[in-house]
């Protein structure tokens, strides 16, 4: 089998309730994995160097099934996040 490996791709484990910035200039998100649910985790991911704000990316319910989100899309700004409700395991990797 044979496949291309992603270069210049990096990554961010997140495992308690918190907030911050990912990457501070535009980028690509790649994915996001859920590694452990859990069951009133909530992850936002924001176009913006600062959590907040209109610029959503998008709204995660961290309660389901662990489970890997393919997303392959640019921001402009920045990537941020928020993690809401509970200690979700998380892995988001971008570029």
């Amino acid at each position: 089998m044979s496949g291309s490996l992603m270069t210049g791709s990096k990554y961010l484990h997140i495992s308690a309730v918190n907030t911050g910035t990912i990457k501070g200039a535009p980028g690509s998100l790649i994915s996001v994995v859920i590694n452990t649910k859990i069951a009133s985790g909530v992850l936002t991911l924001y176009d913006s160097v600062n959590p907040g704000g209109t610029a959503i990316i998008a709204v995660i319910d961290c309660s389901g099934a662990t489970t890997s989100l393919a997303y392959r899309l640019d921001f402009a700004t920045g990537l941020s996040y928020a993690l809401a409700g509970g200690n979700a395991d998380i892995t988001i990797s971008f570029a």
